[in-house]
């Protein structure tokens, strides 16, 4: 396992190990759409399985692989946690809306990645560039997600959290010597899973505090146009 200390190879690795989170939470939801009976339930395990994870996180560091494995556990959880919001609101899974939002986050984090394997000293402008692209476009999907309502923008904006985490695990791990990617990937899925566990606990209790996390206004608009849909 020596090779994961490489630093030459992290950024290829963190859009390899990202995109099969990505694809794991898209199996996830509609996995969610058959097992789910009630709306708190795939919230309930997003944070059981982070739980869970946390144990093999710390065995990992004397058996490696198990890092690959909290990741899954953890993707497997996000996945869920979406799952329970879409379950909650009621809104009809389109797969292929859902894959073209996953297909552009993927490429929006691969782009990055291949840019850090290639340009190794001009590592804190790429993740400058792509932290505000990405920070961009989650307040763009929060807002086309409040005026169209479209799972494209919903489930875009649970996949552009995934990236800003992965952003973040860039600016930690890439580059830096005796740090172990697969240690910070496997940290990266805890992250995301608290994220959008609680992002999502927030939508499907209402909670004015929970909304806040998309500002006020925001928050209010995405509250009003739910009720809109259920009235109809």
């Amino acid at each position: 396992m020596l090779k994961y200390r490489n630093n030459g190879i992290k950024p290829l690795l963190i859009s390899l190990y990202s995109c099969i989170s990505l694809l794991i939470i898209l199996g996830a939801v509609l996995l969610g759409r058959y097992l789910l009976t009630w709306e708190l339930e795939g919230v309930i395990y997003t944070f059981c399985l982070a739980c869970i994870a946390i144990p093999i996180h710390i065995i990992a560091k004397n058996h490696e692989p198990l890092y690959v494995v909290s990741l899954i556990m953890n993707s497997v959880g996000i996945g869920l946690g979406i799952s329970s919001y879409y379950a909650y609101d009621k809104i009809s899974l389109d797969i292929i809306q859902m894959v073209f939002s996953l297909l552009a986050v993927m490429l929006l984090i691969a782009v990055m990645c291949l840019l850090l394997y290639r340009f190794k000293d001009s590592k804190k402008l790429i993740l400058i560039v792509f932290g505000v692209i990405a920070a961009i476009l989650t307040v763009l999907s929060i807002v086309f997600w409040v005026i169209n309502g479209a799972i494209f923008f919903s489930f875009g904006f649970f996949c552009l959290i995934e990236a800003l985490v992965w952003v973040y695990v860039c600016a930690l791990t890439v580059n830096v010597n005796k740090r172990h990617i697969l240690r910070d990937i496997s940290f990266g899925g805890f992250g995301i899973a608290i994220l959008v566990g609680v992002t999502v606990l927030s939508l499907v209790t209402e909670d004015d505090c929970g909304l806040g996390v998309f500002g006020g206004e925001i928050g209010e608009a995405l509250t009003l146009n739910k009720n809109k849909k259920r009235r109809k």
